[in-house]
């Protein structure tokens, strides 16, 4: 099925990329560093967890210790205490993160970032932006009217051979739903007829 896009709202994309790209420049300087320094693996998953404090990463935060030999040594209470003080220090380091970065709206910013396969730093998914800001039609129904209304227009080019005036409405007259030629205006012909 034909899908035709009708409509980008450039205003808005555009302040969604800055918005988008004040919140990339900012995890890159302190989000990105944090996952590296807790040595978490830096991918979507994990920074959308820094960001909302996902269990996820919270659990591949722990296993890091789970797994270490020296760590299974120790008994089960001093186990449960370290896991809990490690925590509780990851958790106020995410906290600290989240409000010293200046990141803001980072929930829905972050679903237009992408991380870039070389550098390994968040970037602004410039194709997302413009897929959300695009209004595009894929129904016959809507296709075939968006046909008449470019048919129409290559008409009306043609008829103002590139002299179309502002106010070119006021050459029609509308009448129970149909244009109709308007009677009360004197169109100069020679001008429209192109060979001039």
């Amino acid at each position: 099925m034909e899908e035709i896009e009708v409509y980008f709202n450039e205003l808005k994309a555009g302040e969604r990329l800055q918005d988008v790209r004040m919140f990339t420049e900012a995890a890159n300087k302190t989000l990105i560093p944090f996952l590296i320094a807790n040595g978490l693996e830096v991918n979507m998953e994990n920074v959308a967890g820094a960001l909302g404090k996902r269990d996820s990463l919270i659990e591949e935060y722990i296993s890091k210790f789970t797994r270490d030999k020296k760590f299974c040594r120790l008994p089960d209470v001093l186990r449960e205490k370290t896991i809990q003080d490690c925590l509780q220090k990851f958790r106020a380091s995410l906290y600290d993160l989240k409000t010293g970065s200046g990141m803001r709206d980072e929930k829905s910013l972050l679903r237009y970032s992408r991380l870039d396969d070389q550098s390994g730093l968040l970037v602004p998914d410039e194709e997302a932006i413009r897929k959300e800001y695009t209004v595009t039609i894929k129904e016959p129904e809507e296709v075939a009217a968006y046909n008449r209304y470019m048919a129409a227009i290559d008409a009306l080019n043609a008829f103002f051979v590139g002299k179309a005036p502002l106010a070119w409405n006021a050459y029609f007259a509308c009448k129970n739903g149909k244009f109709k030629p308007n009677k009360d205006v004197n169109i100069n012909w020679e001008y429209y007829s192109g060979d001039n």
